[in-house]
């Protein structure tokens, strides 16, 4: 009988309990609660990748002509400014056929004067019929021949001098020659390559990431760059393009 009590103490104990907490619960005074929308989204880490810096702006100074190369005036690592000549093409074969079409030209102007006051002189004997039209119409075809020549004499004069003009090959902005691709001596076709300019004030980075990385980055997505040569400097920046064009070997896209 003795255990009886001390079980109805216990009870009693933990009724008196719960009965104070609940008289403070509804004294006190309500808490204030703020309420947020929850928004569900993918909290991305922080990925690291190595990449390659790379010039905004990169030019192949090349022959708009043929030609035997005279001067290269700059070696690799040279600082060039827009329109420097870089090289020039020897112009003695262009210069004697613009000569030769000068001279041209000069006889085909005076054939021409001739050849109207021809036309002049047989309309005025045709007109006064002395001649017969035929005769007329001959002179007219000659002046005409002659004016229809000395038009392609005019043409080729231009052509010649725009060729003269192109053997100087000029760089197209300011940047650094990076790579020379021919030497005095040798000729040049069309087209052909003569040193490789890049301008270093506008620069990008490109990073191949792996395609299942590189399908979860956008266009403007944040990007901190740091630099092995130097290793105090960061530059905050963004993704401007990601090239929808992956690599067989390496299953990576270009960022």
């Amino acid at each position: 009988m003795k255990h009886i009590p001390i079980f109805c103490s216990a009870i009693l104990i933990s009724l008196f309990f719960s009965l104070t907490v609940k008289a403070e619960h509804k004294d006190a005074p309500p808490v204030p609660v703020v309420v947020e929308k929850v928004i569900e989204r993918q909290l991305k880490e922080p990925i690291t990748f190595v990449g390659t810096v790379q010039p905004d702006q990169r030019s192949l100074g090349a022959a708009e002509i043929s030609g035997l190369v005279k001067e290269m005036l700059y070696k690799e690592g040279d600082f060039v400014k827009e329109g420097s000549v870089l090289a020039r093409l020897k112009p003695d074969s262009l210069k004697i056929q613009l000569q030769e079409a000068e001279a041209a030209l000069k006889e085909g102007l005076a054939r021409l004067d001739y050849a109207e006051s021809q036309k002049e002189r047989f309309k005025d004997l045709y007109e006064k019929a002395v001649v017969p039209i035929e005769e007329l119409q001959e002179a007219e075809a000659d002046r005409d021949a002659w004016d229809e020549k000395t038009v392609q004499y005019k043409m080729k004069i231009d052509r010649l001098q725009y060729d003269i003009n192109q053997t100087e090959i000029n760089a197209p902005f300011n940047g650094y020659i990076i790579s020379k691709y021919t030497e005095i001596g040798e000729w040049l076709v069309t087209g052909s390559a003569v040193y490789e300019l890049i301008n270093p004030d506008s620069i990008y980075v490109l990073v191949n990431v792996p395609e299942h990385i590189a399908v979860t980055l956008n266009r403007n997505d944040p990007a901190s760059l740091t630099f092995d040569a130097f290793p105090d400097l960061k530059v905050d920046g963004n993704i401007l393009s990601i090239i929808p064009q992956s690599s067989e070997k390496a299953r990576t896209l270009p960022v």
